[in-house]
């Protein structure tokens, strides 16, 4: 309660400290004797004599009341805190009071009258104890601790406050022996006694700390299963028991009795002493203050038996535990008969990289990958784990395009389903896939601009207005860009076809996208890719000629409205002879060829030839 008041006060100090001032008064405190007590505001203590002490106190703007602490020096008590008005106020402990000052106690008066401890402690009790080095003390009400010596004693307290007396033992855990008031027992409570005296009547308190000489309780022990190996020790006050299990032994009262037990090895069913269960976690410690018993049941951890069935273990890794601990699990192929600690039962397999687990199940219900794509089962006698597994097939292609990743000040991730990463660059990315890497996630952050596009569709992020993205459909030859430096723009192209038929070119937009009707055109953000393939046909974006790369493609970079023109050759087909072998040669689907080897139609300065 004092921690309360005075957490109470130093925020109320503080509120006034953080305003404007506004108004000032002033508070007479009238003190019987300075040296007896503090007074202090927000603990800043203000200076003060016998008599009369007024002080300037400041009320902030708005502010009602100043709180001030009266507080009792070392050895004195608070007997009376007196507002202007004639109102007594609240004393915590005898030792502290808070007061609030306010505008109507402007020019007024507090009166603060003060006590030794002694004058106080108008009230006593005898003590009895024989060995007060080992008893603790405290008179409830004013926290305070009494200092005790062997024999007899008495004690003084302050009727009506300090009624309540704690007694218990100075080491935590132990116990008296035994405590009487007025010649009654006084029973404990967690190994603390609690007095409470009887104003204007006799009040004596015996303390018997040290239990007698020469008593002894009987303790016993009894082990059940595989107990008796589990239990690896017993001691009394630190000393070494034998003979203790599945029998009794007379252990001195008021010892201190330790059970040390194999926790790692063994399995601890229950762990009771005097019919009541204990939680034990390796050691059991207790004072022996009456006859005792233990009863006790574990049994000694031993092997389990699984059996892994798979039809490729090179395309997983199995750890015994967790993959952190890196102990891996030997398999082979077909059926494996394995064995565990039952007490580390846990087993966790995950498939290698450019691998899939395609089906697994425990004998029961099918298994399911974790968040981090991971197969967690704990084992138990007779499992029997399924696992089928394949090599990844990445036979699909993505078109991923960024304008700049650098925009993205602090992060910019691309991942498969399982989380694994896919290193992107600005520009154009050919991503290869199987279906088991969807969905892919997209997330980028810092980045001023957020404009994601599947096959010129804008994509909407996991969250509203946010920069995760989640792609739970994505299709072979599929297209996603990724504009996060600007907003782009789009352009039209145009295709002009001129003595060639569409069927007879192949113009690929985004390297992975087939333009099928090259007549109606498209619609394009900037920074788009075109290539048309140039077997027999000449290209030209907006009058000027493009040509062909190492792969025979006229590729044009779509920055404007753009019209393409292709144009067919008017060659017809000719034989391949000496002078033409020498020139770099394509087929009709501008795939280079070696001219020397290649067979039927090729290419070669524009030209149909015939490899014979």
């Amino acid at each position: 309660m004092r921690k309360f008041y005075y957490l109470l006060f130093t925020l109320l100090c503080g509120l006034a400290g953080t305003t404007d001032s506004s108004a000032g008064i002033k508070v007479n405190f009238h003190v019987d004797n300075a040296s007896h007590v503090q007074i202090s505001c927000y603990g800043t203590p203000y200076t003060i004599k016998d008599g009369d002490n007024v002080l300037d106190i400041t009320l902030a703007e708005g502010q009602e009341s100043q709180g001030i602490q009266i507080k009792a020096t070392n050895g004195y008590f608070l007997k009376s805190v007196t507002s202007p008005s004639g109102v007594a106020q609240s004393i915590s402990g005898l030792t502290t009071s808070y007061v609030y000052v306010t505008k109507a106690d402007d020019n007024g008066t507090y009166t603060i009258k003060t006590a030794t401890e002694d004058e106080m402690r108008t009230g006593s009790f005898t003590v009895n104890i024989d060995n007060a080095s080992i008893v603790s003390m405290v008179r409830q009400g004013t926290y305070s601790t009494v200092s005790l010596k062997d024999g007899t004693q008495t004690v003084k307290y302050v009727p009506g406050t300090e009624n309540v007396i704690q007694i218990q033992h100075t080491t935590y855990g132990k116990t008296l022996y035994d405590v009487k008031h007025n010649g009654n027992d006084v029973e404990q409570s967690a190994g603390t006694y609690y007095v409470t005296l009887l104003d204007n009547a006799e009040n004596t308190i015996d303390i018997t700390a040290n239990y007698p000489a020469g008593v002894t309780y009987p303790v016993s022990f009894t082990l059940k299963d595989n107990a008796e190996e589990c239990i690896t020790s017993v001691t009394v006050d630190g000393q070494e028991q034998t003979g203790f299990a599945n029998s009794t032994i007379d252990v001195p009262a008021g010892s201190t009795l330790v059970v040390t037990g194999n926790i790692s090895d063994f399995k601890v069913y229950s762990f009771r002493v005097n019919n009541i269960e204990q939680s034990f976690y390796g050691t059991y410690t207790c004072e022996i203050t009456g006859p005792t018993d233990f009863a006790i049941h574990a049994h000694k951890y031993g092997k389990l038996n699984y059996v892994v069935n798979i039809d490729n273990p090179e395309n997983i890794t199995m750890y015994h535990g967790y993959t952190y601990q890196n102990r891996i699990v030997e398999l082979k192929k077909g059926r494996n008969t394995l064995q565990i600690p039952e007490q580390d039962n846990h087993l966790v397999f995950k498939a290698n990289s450019g691998c899939n687990v395609t089906y697994a199940d425990n004998g029961k219900e099918k298994l399911n990958a974790d968040f981090n794509n991971e197969y967690n089962v704990d084992v138990t006698e007779g499992l029997e784990l399924n696992i089928e597994t394949s090599a990844i097939e990445r036979n699909k292609k993505l078109a991923f395009y960024v304008d700049d990743i650098t925009a993205a000040v602090y992060q910019f991730n691309l991942n498969r389903g399982d989380r694994s990463s896919v290193n992107v660059v600005s520009g154009y990315n050919e991503i290869k896939f199987y279906d088991g890497d969807v969905p892919f996630l997209l997330g980028f952050y810092g980045a001023p601009y957020n404009n994601v596009y599947l096959n010129n569709t804008k994509a909407n992020p996991t969250y509203a207005n946010g920069t995760s993205y989640e792609f739970y459909e994505i299709s072979d030859g599929d297209v996603l860009k990724v504009f996060i430096a600007k907003d782009p723009k789009s352009y039209n192209v145009k295709f002009t076809l001129d003595g060639v038929k569409a069927e007879d070119v192949t113009i690929i937009r985004d390297r992975v996208a087939k333009v099928t009707s090259p007549s109606a055109g498209l619609t394009c953000f900037e920074g788009t890719e075109i290539s048309v393939s140039t077997a027999n046909v000449s290209v030209t974006a907006n009058g000027k000629t493009v040509a062909a790369n190492s792969e025979g493609k006229a590729v044009i970079t779509v920055n404007s409205d753009t019209a393409i023109t292709l144009k067919g050759s008017s060659t017809g087909i000719h034989d391949i002879n000496a002078e033409t072998t020498g020139t770099r040669a394509f087929n009709p689907q501008g795939i280079e060829v070696d001219a020397k080897t290649a067979k039927g139609i090729v290419i070669i300065n524009g030209k149909k030839h015939i490899a014979r």
